[in-house]
């Protein structure tokens, strides 16, 4: 009870029966390692967060919230993270929309959707700045996630992404 966990961006954790958080999980990531909780089940009132190493402009990433918080939106997230490049009108945050054939990024218009599980995101964070993390909040995905994919206009491309803790097998995939 109220214990601190802490998962290496070197390090991989995995429990086959149910891990219950009434403290705090973190689970770190570096640009070349990322740590990796595998589990099957979760209780707990426990926070979690993941610490997701995010490439500095020029440079982007394409990624995907590794945890579910269905009430978390962009304006909070953004808060969190204010290593994001922005230039005030828009954030090197965006889904990739089908249907327009483009990223669309995310900013005060967009300050109420929320970051859906399986959805990627295109992102960036301001150069030199720190942390060179993402923080995720939410709930451990232990769940097959569904996620739609449109194939608008003959258009094939879509943005999909990985909603685990963990690195997936891309064969199992």
């Amino acid at each position: 009870s109220g214990s601190t966990v802490t998962i290496g961006s070197d390090s991989k954790v995995e429990i086959t029966g149910t891990l219950t958080n009434n403290g705090s999980i973190t689970i770190n990531s570096t640009h070349n390692s990322f740590g990796n909780l595998i589990i099957s089940n979760i209780s707990g009132t426990g926070t979690v967060l993941y610490k997701r190493y995010v490439a500095p402009t020029p440079a982007n990433d394409l990624i995907a919230a590794p945890l579910v918080d269905n009430t978390q939106t962009f304006a909070q997230f953004f808060t969190v993270n204010s290593n994001i490049r922005n230039n005030g009108n828009s954030a090197l945050f965006a889904p990739y929309s089908n249907a327009n054939t483009a990223y669309e990024s995310f900013y005060s218009t967009s300050a109420s959707t929320t970051l859906e599980v399986g959805k990627g995101y295109k992102v960036g964070r301001t150069a030199n700045s720190t942390p060179e993390t993402l923080t995720f909040t939410g709930t451990i995905q232990t769940v097959n996630v569904d996620v739609a994919v449109e194939a608008n206009n003959g258009n094939p491309w879509n943005l999909i992404g990985n909603p685990y803790t963990s690195a997936i097998n891309l064969q199992d995939f």
